[in-house]
């Protein structure tokens, strides 16, 4: 059997995540780390600490079909080590810590990789510019 969400639930739980990321007072926040994405966003984030982008407040748009997308994101202009990007955590807007303040995590690849957020290489140099043009979740219509 399949469980299925009408659209009108699909939104409401999409609006409801970005509202704990919307939490607290100040902006959200995506940080990039290297190595392997840990098994939960509960788990203390490992590897090295590569670049801490800023989401707007509010973090993302309307939801339209259960899909989130972010509004404006702040670039870090000065990654903070050299090193291969493997996952991204979300940390909401209440002075972000780790793991307290995580929301979700995902996995980073090149792009047709596969990966929640993809970029054209995953091979981060120490100084450079960190960005992302878009990104969004989906709260699904089905599963199984």
């Amino acid at each position: 059997m399949t469980l299925r969400l009408c659209v009108s639930l699909q939104n409401a739980m999409a609006d409801a995540l970005d509202a704990i990321i919307d939490g607290g007072t100040g902006n959200a926040i995506i940080r990039f780390f290297t190595g392997t994405q840990p098994a939960s966003a509960a788990t203390a984030a490992s590897g090295t600490l590569l670049a801490t982008l800023t989401l707007n407040d509010p973090a993302f748009a309307s939801a339209i079909i259960g899909s989130k997308a972010a509004n404006s994101i702040t670039s870090d202009t000065s990654i903070d080590a050299t090193g291969t990007v493997g996952w991204f955590r979300v940390y909401n807007a209440a002075a972000p810590t780790d793991p307290t303040d995580a929301v979700f995590d995902g996995e980073v690849t090149e792009t047709g990789g596969g990966g929640q957020i993809t970029f054209g290489s995953v091979n981060w140099e120490a100084g450079e510019t960190a960005s992302i043009s878009s990104f969004n979740f989906v709260v699904p219509a089905s599963q199984a």
